[in-house]
């Protein structure tokens, strides 16, 4: 199953990939080593695939309205990684963090155009080079997170593959 994010829209993504999972699960006692998902960030999606420095660089809590669920303020971290004790999740399930889904063993892919286009925005908020945005925009995303030429290739090639589409948003 392929969950396509164009946009954050509170981690619906995370929460699709695992309803799917666990559907799964308990309908035909299925292992996540049975399943393939694949979400695919791209666009405004792309965010929830970036680390905790980059969203407090490009301030992607106060763009799209996202609380800090431990403080409740404006988010200066990616709320959809590391989630700790007492956070007040945006996520329906506990367990439905990006790391965790990588570690079940879904595929992760971005679109590389995204992270380019968030490269510019960068440069000019911080009055750095563009090469040196780029770079660290792609240092910034997250560890098992697979950069794709476009989040539409990534899409395209995952139903090429045998996936069914569901768009996340």
């Amino acid at each position: 199953q392929v969950f396509d994010a164009p946009a954050i829209a509170e981690g619906t993504a995370l929460n699709n990939a695992i309803v799917w999972l666990n559907g799964y699960s308990e309908v035909y006692k299925t292992a996540d080593a049975d399943m393939a998902a694949v979400l695919v960030f791209r666009h405004h999606g792309l965010p929830v695939a970036l680390n905790d420095d980059m969203w407090a660089r490009l301030k992607f809590g106060d763009e799209d309205k996202l609380k800090d669920p431990t403080t409740g303020e404006p988010t200066r971290r990616n709320p959809f990684v590391n989630l700790k004790p007492g956070d007040k999740d945006l996520l329906t399930f506990p367990e439905g963090g990006l790391d965790s889904l990588i570690a079940r063993g879904a595929t992760v892919l971005c679109c590389n155009l995204a992270v380019m286009r968030l490269a510019g925005s960068l440069a000019k908020a911080e009055s750095i080079p563009l090469e040196k945005a780029r770079q660290a925009m792609i240092a910034s995303v997250l560890p098992g997170v697979i950069r794709m030429p476009s989040g539409v290739f990534a899409t395209s090639r995952a139903e090429e593959a045998g996936c069914l589409f569901i768009r996340s948003t």
